[in-house]
């Protein structure tokens, strides 16, 4: 309730996500609600993405993924090393953000591989299908896993990615960041005001709320930002076709 506001432990796990530490333990009360036991949401991810940036700057100076067959053989090492790791030594034994890391690591470099490969971008329907069947014969193991992100990742290719850049589409507002950081403190709120509220209930009442404060996100501090990045690096506007202007 109201009172868990004033425990020190509350705070501390505040810092904890703060400072992208480790915050393995959920404050009394606060989290008790919750419909699943993870408490965390997408908070302990966060720490992973800073570090897989840093790593990735830290690749670029010393010239470990700069060109497509680099980037290449670096995504196939990591994840060589994720999926290896737990056949040759107890992993249980290694300090969890490890795997955690590498996880989320082969997931960051999957990213880089893409932009470096643009023909990967839009795989045949058929290589879609046989990722899909792949994921469902090895289930939810870490190979499994693997071919879930493929599939997942091949699927919002088709879907999503035109064949064709087009302005008019450049120009809808990414909200999709926003919404993946505040959907889960927007969640807790309410679930701490109604803790009996379905899981259906909690999404009709909060996605308004979270579609707005994901759109503030957006247009206060995500769009200013990018802003700042086309001026240090202006697009030359030749480029763009008449067909795409269009």
């Amino acid at each position: 309730g109201g009172g868990s506001l004033f425990q020190p432990e509350t705070w501390q796990y505040t810092y904890k996500v703060l400072a992208l530490g480790d915050p393995d333990s959920a404050p009394a009360q606060i989290f008790s609600q919750n419909l699943e036991t993870d408490f965390n949401g997408p908070l302990w991810t966060i720490r992973f993405e800073l570090a897989a940036y840093i790593l990735a700057g830290i690749a670029f100076m010393f010239g470990a993924v700069n060109g497509p067959w680099r980037v290449l053989s670096v995504f196939l090492l990591v994840q060589s090393v994720y999926l290896g790791a737990p056949v040759f030594i107890d992993t249980s034994a290694l300090p969890p953000s490890v795997m955690s890391l590498l996880r989320l690591s082969s997931a960051f470099l999957l990213g880089m591989t893409l932009w470096q490969w643009p023909i990967l971008r839009r795989p045949p329907l058929l290589a879609v299908a046989g990722l899909i069947a792949a994921f469902a014969l090895l289930g939810g193991g870490p190979l499994g896993e693997l071919f879930a992100t493929l599939a997942l990742t091949s699927l919002m290719l088709r879907a999503g990615l035109p064949k064709r850049a087009s302005v008019r589409i450049a120009k809808i507002p990414d909200y999709s960041y926003g919404i993946y950081i505040w959907h889960y403190p927007l969640l807790q709120v309410f679930l701490v005001g109604q803790p009996d509220l379905s899981p259906a209930a909690l999404a009709i009442m909060t996605a308004p709320l979270i579609l707005l404060v994901a759109a503030t996100s957006w247009h206060v501090i995500e769009k200013p930002v990018l802003a700042l990045k086309l001026r240090a690096r202006p697009i030359n506007q030749k480029t763009v076709s008449p067909e795409v202007a269009a």
